[in-house]
């Protein structure tokens, strides 16, 4: 299975976070596990936990949705090199500025960017200010979701990495609505989330 790199970039509450429910709900890999923010709680299913020892029992245990809840930087490159051993995942991050920022990313996390598919891994990650995320992940990205985004400076960001010729629409975009950039194709196509999937 070809391992793929999804961002979901955008304001909050614009949908990153019902679109990375539906990339679960949808995904064929074995197990997925979230790493959440904990300043929200974030409507996924699957079994909470926030230390090590829960996680190791977790997957001994073949949990198929584990959500994990811990702030703590180092907590988080931890679970990136424990998630390097657990093929056929997909492990999702909300918030990653939250844990890696352009001018600090830890290595553990650089290696699942970068050796992903040798580890039998997808990622999809989420951010509301993009010019704050290393850049390996925009660069390694498969596909990049743009939400509603209006700040000058996430707006530059775009410009100068993505070569976006849209920008003013994506200014404009309702809450759900979306364009999907296809990294390797080079296209664009503008989607929602039905309403049926708000919940």
């Amino acid at each position: 299975m070809e391992s793929v790199i999804i961002v979901n970039i955008g304001r909050r509450k614009q949908g990153k976070t019902l679109l990375a429910k539906k990339l679960l709900k949808n995904s064929p890999r074995r197990r997925k596990i979230i790493y959440e923010t904990v300043s929200e709680k974030y409507p996924y299913q699957g079994l909470l936990v926030t230390k090590g020892k829960d996680l190791v029992k977790a997957i001994k245990q073949e949990t198929e949705y584990i959500r994990i809840r811990n702030s703590d930087k180092k907590f988080f490159s931890n679970v990136c090199n424990y998630i390097k051993h657990i093929p056929d995942t997909l492990f999702v991050v909300e918030e990653i500025n939250f844990f890696a920022t352009a001018q600090n990313s830890p290595q553990a996390f650089e290696d699942l960017l970068r050796y992903g598919r040798h580890y039998d891994l997808d990622l999809v990650i989420t951010t509301q200010r993009p010019h704050r995320i290393p850049i390996n992940i925009v660069g390694l990205a498969t596909t990049i979701n743009f939400f509603r985004i209006t700040h000058p400076i996430d707006l530059d960001f775009m410009r100068r990495f993505i070569n976006l010729s849209i920008t003013a629409q994506v200014k404009d975009l309702r809450e759900r609505q979306y364009f999907a950039y296809n990294v390797d194709k080079d296209t664009w196509k503008k989607k929602s989330i039905p309403k049926s999937n708000f919940t």
